[in-house]
């Protein structure tokens, strides 16, 4: 199991549940792939990271993106929720040999699980900058041959809070805030996708991928969307989806 998956497994202890992520572990992979070479933008530890079997036949990812922000994913090896199991969003800085999380929020099974206190956690990169070691755990860049992947299921970035994303895909969560708007459901359709509303928020806005929302993983572009109520309402506008975030649209009268 990494260091960061005991991170968020002391954390879910407390939201009582722990249960689904006890077996997920997997080897460490420290092969470096030395023909390797990352672009001179992603100088390490920016880039995405992976641990390719973190449990059987499915990798966790780790972001760390260059604007100081990041997300881990965590695959549910028990099955017991929809794909990724966890995503931890943090913001990161770096002092000599250590990597700051600030984390920011869990998000576990689709439900928020609140904000863990900050971890200084020890950190190296290889010479080609093909792979990262936290706190004694080795992560492969995606990308390079020994990630054996291009990319995977993350979490988020930007204004939310996690759903799934890579580091070429963005997000786009839809929501409201009234009970009662549309009827009984909306249906929301964005480049030929269409997922249904039927859920409200209190009080609150919610990250991409949070139960209650709908969320969309798509390219980097801009997408139209249109929205059908129940009750014969609609909605329609642009979403504009970036790499690595997370953008919500609240639908409202």
């Amino acid at each position: 199991m990494t260091n960061l998956s005991i991170k968020i497994l002391s954390f879910l202890s407390i939201a009582s549940m722990a249960l689904f992520l006890v077996s997920c572990s997997g080897d460490d992979d420290d092969d470096n792939n030395d023909d390797f070479e990352p672009d001179e933008s992603d100088s390490c530890p920016v880039g995405e990271w992976t641990i390719p079997d973190n449990c059987p036949g499915e990798a966790a990812f780790i972001t760390f993106n260059s604007s100081g922000s990041g997300f881990t994913t965590q695959p549910d090896c028990n099955n017991v929720c929809s794909e990724p199991a966890s995503i931890t969003n943090f913001n990161w800085s770096t002092s000599s040999s250590t990597v700051t999380l600030s984390y920011t929020g869990i998000i576990i099974c689709g439900q928020d699980s609140g904000v863990p206190d900050p971890d200084n956690l020890s950190f190296s990169c290889s010479s080609d900058g093909s792979s990262l070691t936290i706190n004694g755990q080795t992560w492969i860049r995606v990308g390079s041959s020994a990630s054996g992947s291009t990319g995977g299921t993350g979490g988020t970035g930007g204004t939310g809070g996690t759903g799934s994303g890579t580091t070429d895909t963005g997000q786009v969560a839809f929501w409201t805030a009234s009970e009662t708007l549309g009827g009984s459901y909306i249906d929301i359709t964005l480049d030929g996708d269409t997922k249904r509303i039927d859920k409200f928020f209190s009080s609150g806005t919610p990250t991409c991928g949070q139960d209650g929302a709908q969320t969309f993983t798509k390219d980097p572009g801009t997408y139209d969307y249109t929205g059908a109520g129940e009750d014969g309402s609609s909605w329609s506008g642009t979403a504009d989806v970036t790499l690595n975030s997370c953008l919500t649209i609240q639908l409202t009268q």
